[in-house]
């Protein structure tokens, strides 16, 4: 992985370096490898390694289990409520 690379990440193959004569689907999340190297090393104290290190997580979520949302964030709001 190249830092100023991007990469798109194929849910079930993992990331790719984009090439522009390649397709590839729109929603497929496209990262730099800065972030995917930040990621490996588990530092997130770059703003935009949060930030496509969360986008990534949801969509990698959403396309595993189907499009059924997990019920967590509800449970934890109710929670605080109590």
């Amino acid at each position: 992985v190249v830092p100023e690379q991007i990469y798109v990440v194929d849910p079930e193959r993992g990331p790719r370096p984009v090439h522009p004569a390649e397709s590839c689907p729109q929603h497929w999340p496209h990262m730099s490898g800065k972030s995917l190297l930040d990621m490996d090393r588990e530092d997130y104290s770059d703003n935009a390694t949060q930030t496509q290190s969360k986008f990534l997580m949801r969509f990698l979520l959403s396309h595993h289990l189907g499009g059924t949302q997990l019920n967590t964030r509800q449970i934890l709001l109710d929670l605080m409520q109590l």
